[in-house]
């Protein structure tokens, strides 16, 4: 204003002067708002690892930031063979220099971890807006039917479905054209649509309650695309949706006794994206019985959907089309096995591992332990809802469980 001043007669430019004040006033007094850029959520540790990583991507390029190449990794190529990574990185890159300095990047994760949702749908939109005009074409959801494709290699229906789906939900009238304030309107009124891609409807706006009301707090370390159990973790979440969806397919009939012995066998790609004449790394994943731990999840009330919401890979997509990186937590492990934890975005299930012994004995206890369930509904031992063992390249293979947290509705704090 006071470079415009300069314009105009000198009667004007006193009004310049005075308007100029107003203005610096206002924007020191509502401070918060100007500097929402670079607002974080991230307490004083999770922040310093948050930073160790974002070091470790600059030190590749000798630089204090990092262009969009340097942002992928090889754990994300489903991402980036769709597009999807590039308008995540486009939504982090607020100046536009398609390269992000730190504060850059500590916001960016920031919104996608624990943004309200006001705040990731605004990062939602920018990803989508490519041509930046302030409104999205119907070609701009183009990257999820890719991530789709890859994600649903059997399922080419569901993928074509929730995209025309989609389609006509953002632009029911045809005229090319998704304003944000109708983005944003319609996918608060169609969360459980989108999230699910497709599987259910419903609005869940609010945020995750427990049992007595109040708001879920996650547990652990978030772990993000960059972090150094991203790959591990990625491949896990692969391999619990592929089981869920197996035990699915698999008809019941009568007698359990001949699915206690069932392994199914998976196996994923660590990179699709690569030369297919280059030398990749898959990751194998044996799952344990599929079927009786359906039936172990279902006898306490755990459905298949509610399960993934939490781990599963679709539910992760789906969330993270609507700017929240909803991904498993690592947390510590105090005890004297030494094993590793991780637990879901909900605080519902808890993933540990265990030594090849207490896998051995747990196939062999399995059948007791339905059993027992089976007779006591209320029993108090621990809910165990699955048993794999996965492992990379020709690596050893590591053996989990999935078990329920039975304190995350306590209201007390533990």
């Amino acid at each position: 204003i006071q470079s415009a001043s300069c314009f105009f007669s000198c009667s004007l430019q006193e009004d310049f002067h005075i308007l100029s004040k107003s203005l610096v006033a206002f924007v020191n007094e509502h401070k918060e708002i100007f500097e929402a850029p670079c607002r974080m959520y991230f307490n004083e540790k999770e922040k310093q690892m948050h930073l160790l990583n974002f070091q470790a991507l600059c030190g590749i390029t000798g630089k204090e930031s990092i262009p969009y190449d340097h942002f992928t990794t090889p754990a994300t190529s489903f991402l980036t063979s769709s597009g999807l990574f590039y308008a995540i990185f486009r939504a982090f890159d607020m100046t536009r220099t398609k390269e992000l300095d730190s504060a850059q990047y500590l916001h960016g994760l920031s919104i996608l971890l624990y943004g309200s949702e006001g705040e990731q749908l605004d990062f939602s939109f920018r990803m989508f807006d490519g041509g930046e005009k302030g409104y999205l074409s119907p070609h701009a959801f183009s990257a999820i039917t890719d991530a789709l494709r890859f994600l649903l290699p059997n399922d080419t229906e569901q993928v074509l479905q929730f995209s025309r789906s989609l389609t006509s939900l953002m632009d029911p009238d045809k005229t090319g054209q998704v304003s944000y304030a109708n983005y944003k309107h319609i996918c608060i009124h169609n969360r459980r649509f989108i999230v699910s891609l497709g599987r259910e409807t419903g609005k869940e706006t609010e945020r995750e309650k427990n049992s007595f009301g109040a708001p879920v707090s996650p547990k652990g370390f978030p772990i993000d695309f960059h972090h150094e159990q991203w790959d591990l973790v990625w491949h896990i979440m692969c391999g619990i949706t592929q089981s869920v969806r197996t035990a699915e397919e698999q008809i019941f009939r009568g007698d359990a006794e001949s699915f206690f012995g069932t392994q199914e066998r998976y196996s994923f790609p660590n990179d699709p994206t690569r030369d297919p004449n280059a030398l990749a790394t898959n990751w194998s994943f044996i799952d344990v019985a599929p079927v009786i731990f359906r039936m172990i999840r279902e006898r306490f009330h755990v459905s298949s959907a509610e399960y993934l919401s939490a781990i599963g890979t679709e539910y992760f997509l789906g969330n993270l089309i609507l700017g929240n990186l909803r991904t498993l937590r690592t947390m510590s492990s105090t005890g004297r096995s030494g094993s590793i934890f991780f637990v879901s975005a909900d605080n519902r299930f808890f993933i540990k591992t265990i030594p090849d012994e207490e896998d051995t004995t747990f196939c062999r206890i399995l059948q007791d332990y339905y059993d027992h369930i089976k007779e006591n509904p209320n029993t108090l031992v621990t809910r165990f809802y699955g048993l794999h063992r996965i492992r990379e390249g020709n690596g050893p293979w590591m053996s989990f469980v999935v078990m329920e947290n039975l304190f995350r509705d306590t209201p007390l704090k533990m």
